[in-house]
């Protein structure tokens, strides 16, 4: 049984709109280099050579894409595999990314 997009949806919305970051303590971007391989995910930015400098540049540098772009439009949260979808999910409970 896989997760439903509407699942997805309501739990990405949850998180997104909530007074603390999903990312925890973690900068944004090691927390999602724990979930996605974003060295090896090729960039939209033809000034990056992947996802890194692409989320560096907008996220962290310029701040123009917005965590419901990051998740939704960059990272296609809701089209992901479960285990990368779960994996998310684990991330953001405080004290999982110890250790990974």
């Amino acid at each position: 049984m896989s997760i439903s997009k509407m699942a997805r949806s309501d739990i990405v919305d949850y998180v997104i709109l909530s007074e603390r970051p999903f990312h925890g303590d973690l900068d944004i971007l090691s927390f999602l280099g724990r979930v996605w391989n974003l060295v090896s995910m090729k960039a939209l930015d033809s000034r990056h050579r992947n996802a890194y400098g692409d989320i560096q540049t907008h996220v962290i540098q310029f701040n123009d894409w917005d965590h419901n772009h990051l998740l939704y439009d960059y990272l296609k949260i809701l089209d992901c595999n479960d285990e990368t979808f779960l994996l998310f999910v684990d991330m953001m409970v405080p004290g999982n990314w110890t250790g990974r």
